[in-house]
């Protein structure tokens, strides 16, 4: 019985490790697309505000 309950304990070791890399990778993608969209946007403004100044409205 000891065997079994460790063998369990184990397997559910490895599945909370594989669901926690699964989390760590998502949020890894998912921070790595907010940063870009915010400098997307940035980027964005930069231009608009450019494209201002140089047509002489600076407002």
């Amino acid at each position: 019985m000891f065997v079994r309950q460790k063998q369990k304990t184990q397997d559910g070791i490895a599945a909370l490790t594989k669901a926690l890399e699964t989390i760590e990778m998502k949020l890894h993608y998912y921070n790595e697309a907010l940063e870009h969209g915010t400098l997307a946007v940035y980027q964005e403004q930069r231009s608009q505000k450019l494209s201002s100044i140089l047509s002489g409205n600076q407002g």
